[in-house]
């Protein structure tokens, strides 16, 4: 299962991924990434009413896991 913590995790690496980037355009496209796992961050734990854990989430959407797969 995916945490909000790890989804968190994810943004810091994407910054820290941006502060090392040669060029803007990856520059930005990093940060974009951050913004994106900050917001499915967010979005997990306000789900905690919709009878998802606010800590856990089984079944990310499909941008948060090719952010996923392009930082990793």
């Amino acid at each position: 299962m995916r945490t909000a913590a790890e989804y968190r995790q994810y943004a810091q690496e994407c910054v820290a991924s941006a502060r090392s980037a040669t060029s803007d355009a990856v520059r930005t496209q990093f940060l974009e990434l951050a913004k994106l796992w900050l917001a499915a961050a967010t979005q997990l734990e306000l789900r905690k009413g919709d009878g998802v854990t606010n800590r856990e989430w089984t079944n990310p959407p499909k941008i948060h896991r090719i952010a996923h797969d392009q930082i990793r």
